[in-house]
């Protein structure tokens, strides 16, 4: 006679281990991503890896909204306090991939603080980080995001597999506009919404080291009529509270992504102070011979960082040969 058919063992998952064990032997050997996604998928992996969790509360996104901010110093403040405390946990913090919004409006899903300055093209940013990255560790997530590209959205659209910050919607529009301001037939009305609408518009996309260009205390011609070089970190002017322009339409100094620009004003640089201006007014075709300095300069500043990248590049992998090489 056959007996009752006897009934298989529970399964067993990774979950249903007690949590010491799981914290005690899995809980260190996870990095703060894939606890991450653990938790994500599970509401007890949440509560039992809440170490791990927390670094991106503590550490992650405090250092993702420095560098987007440019905010360089405190960023290097921050990476100081990791180093001495852990270095280990100061690798995985850098080599995380987290969510962040810049002051452009761009929100990025699944980024690591060196890639948001690499795609900003932001040179001060990724030498504050060097120092305490591992070369191969840059030199890959250089490669991935040249090889996948990030993610984000902006005003409402989904951007895919973007390498980097495309200077040339910008140079397009300026030279759109200075080609019309300076043609036989002009209409003002059109000019003005050109300028403030279009060129505005762009302006005010730019990630922070542009803006930071834009409102540094250096002009964007010197008296050769010539871009500045764009080799030394912005110094912004003495009555602006950081990267600042100075709005005529409310006679003040205003912050660069603030709602004026793209809306009522765009902004000229040039020899001067970065300032915003709703329209040619008296200006006439000097309004297109300013637009073309600054064109100029933007375009030299586009070229510089792309060198300045490639040299980053370059010396990374010099840097990784060097540590695999025979003594």
């Amino acid at each position: 006679m056959s007996g009752p058919r006897k009934q298989p063992p529970p399964s067993t998952t990774l979950l249903n281990l007690p949590n010491d064990v799981l914290q005690r032997e899995i809980g260190k050997k996870l990095d703060p991503q894939s606890a991450s996604h653990l938790a994500q998928a599970s509401t007890g992996a949440r509560s039992i890896f809440q170490s791990q969790l927390s670094i991106v509360k503590d550490y992650v996104q405090p250092l993702l909204n420095h560098i987007v901010k440019g905010e360089l110093t405190q960023a290097d403040q921050l990476l100081q306090q990791l180093q001495q405390q852990d270095d280990y946990l100061l690798q995985q913090v850098l080599n995380y991939q987290g969510k962040v919004t810049d002051p452009s409006g761009r929100t990025f899903t699944g980024i690591t603080v060196l890639q948001y300055a690499l795609w900003a093209y932001d040179r001060f940013a990724w030498e504050t980080l060097k120092p305490y990255m591992n070369p191969q560790d840059m030199l890959d997530q250089l490669n991935e995001l040249e090889t996948t590209g990030v993610d984000y959205i902006y005003q409402g659209q989904k951007v895919q597999h973007q390498h980097h910050y495309d200077f040339q919607p910008l140079l397009d529009v300026y030279e759109s506009y200075i080609n019309y301001v300076t043609s036989a037939q002009v209409d003002w009305t059109e000019t003005d919404r050109c300028w403030v609408h279009e060129v505005g518009e762009k302006q005010k996309g730019v990630p922070w080291p542009v803006a930071a260009e834009y409102c540094s205390s250096q002009p964007f011609v010197d008296q050769h009529g010539q871009p500045p070089a764009f080799n030394q970190r912005p110094q912004f002017p003495k009555q602006a509270r950081g990267a600042q322009i100075y709005n005529y339409l409310i006679d003040q100094w205003q912050d660069f992504f603030s709602g004026d620009l793209g809306v009522s004003i765009a902004i000229y640089k040039a020899a001067a102070r970065a300032f915003g201006r709703p329209r040619r007014g008296g200006w006439g075709a000097r309004g297109g011979a300013l637009a073309a300095f600054d064109r100029a300069a933007i375009a030299a500043l586009c070229e510089t960082r792309k060198s300045d990248l490639a040299a980053l590049r370059n010396a990374l992998h010099a840097e990784v040969a060097a540590q695999y090489r025979p003594r």
